[in-house]
């Protein structure tokens, strides 16, 4: 799995022509536009370091992995003392969520798409769990009947890393 680095954004204060155009003969920050004619930037208007379609390449990068995906819901028998209707991140669990749980590799709020759970629509990682190492997430159902039903399937599973 290929991560970017992290994209340092900060306020940007309108600067003299000569230092813009200093600026954009960096490779990093060249602009899509001549250097001769910079428009600057608004106060406070956030700006990023590197180029805005190096940015959004890595942010749209979606990875096919193939997971071992089971089920669980939040009793005591699938949670044990942590079935206190809260997940691993501090979300309280509400009537109609749909979420997974996964490995520590995978950070909070990363989508997924999981064939056959949520309509296909992204879900996020919201949960840990002791037994889910490596490519294995469990996805997370209302009671523990429909978390018995969804069994364990062997998945190609779309991943959004943030």
């Amino acid at each position: 799995m290929r991560y970017a680095p992290a994209i340092d954004t900060h306020t940007v204060n309108p600067q003299p022509h000569f230092e813009l155009e200093t600026m954009a003969a960096h490779p990093l920050s060249a602009p899509t536009e001549p250097a001769s004619s910079p428009s600057p930037l608004p106060l406070n208007t956030k700006a990023s370091v590197f180029n805005t379609e190096v940015t959004q390449e890595s942010a749209d990068e979606w990875q096919t992995v193939r997971m071992r995906v089971t089920a669980y819901c939040p009793c005591a028998r699938c949670c044990g003392q942590y079935a206190d209707g809260m997940t691993a991140c501090g979300h309280v669990i509400e009537a109609g969520d749909t979420f997974v749980a996964a490995d520590k590799r995978y950070a909070f709020g990363t989508e997924m798409i999981i064939p056959g759970y949520n309509h296909e629509r992204t879900v996020k990682v919201l949960d840990r769990g002791g037994a889910i190492k490596g490519d294995r997430i469990d996805v997370f159902f209302p009671s523990h009947q429909e978390a018995l039903e969804w069994g364990v399937k062997y998945l190609d599973v779309k991943v959004h890393d943030k």
